[in-house]
């Protein structure tokens, strides 16, 4: 379960994040909705730790992260994909899981996200860059998970 409570972030000196409160249950779901601006990006680099949080708590699974390294929240089961999508291009998609898997420390990982996104099973050896939009998109979420 993820609680973000009072959570404040900013960039250098505009402040984007006032006071945000979210829960998140375990295998729930919550949308975050808002304008161009708003700070949903914002939140959730915070909450991954791209963007250092000025105040409030991260707890996930009853850990405190709110000043943990990135890696370690990923460690953690923390996992974020940003619009770009970011996915290797020049890497096969197994690759691209595996680098996933890696930076997650659970390399038996790879067998349930392609139970979910079958469709990346039939293209392990093939290079991301060729993939179509969607299926890229199924491969930053299968890194992420």
């Amino acid at each position: 379960m993820l609680h973000v409570r009072d959570l404040c972030a900013s960039y250098d000196r505009s402040q984007v994040l006032f006071g945000v409160s979210v829960t998140a249950p375990r295998r729930g779901a919550v949308a975050v909705l808002g304008r161009n601006g708003a700070g949903k990006t914002t939140l959730m680099r915070a909450i991954v730790g791209e963007v250092a949080a000025g105040g409030g708590d991260i707890v996930f699974d009853g850990r405190d992260a709110t000043h943990l390294p990135t890696e370690r929240r990923v460690r953690l089961g923390v996992g974020y994909v940003p619009q770009e999508q970011g996915v290797f291009g020049r890497l096969s998609v197994r690759e691209n899981l595996e680098v996933g898997a890696a930076a997650a420390g659970d390399r038996k990982a790879i067998d349930s996200v392609l139970a979910i996104f079958p469709k990346l099973a039939q293209r392990l050896g093939q290079p991301a860059a060729t993939l179509s939009g969607g299926e890229r998109k199924m491969l930053a979420i299968s890194r992420a998970l």
